[in-house]
């Protein structure tokens, strides 16, 4: 499995229906992203990321499980907000070597 295909593996069971009815469970820089958000990603990868807790850097597109270390790069630039400052504090060394 690629690194994209670990963020935007399509979980069991995931469906729009399910999606209509409690939101998208995918919340990126603790933010849940919307619909639109979530079809944007399944046009740009081919698929959606599953529900979970992501953060991700606009800058330099890396990205991760929330409250873990980077997981991967997807393309710099989406807007899910600012990455949190906790996450910048305890990987800064890595997103400054990536942002340069």
């Amino acid at each position: 499995m690629t690194i994209v295909g670990l963020f935007l593996a399509v979980s069991i069971g995931f469906t729009s229906t399910s999606l209509a009815q409690s939101g998208t469970g995918v919340f990126i820089n603790q933010r849940e992203i919307n619909m639109q958000q979530v079809g944007a990603l399944r046009v740009v990868y081919g698929m959606a990321p599953p529900p979970g807790q992501y953060w991700y850097d606009s800058r330099s597109g890396l990205y991760g499980y929330w409250g873990y270390e980077a997981a991967g790069y997807i393309r710099p630039g989406h807007n899910f907000g600012p990455v949190s400052p906790r996450i910048t504090r305890e990987h800064r060394h890595l997103l400054e070597w990536a942002r340069n």
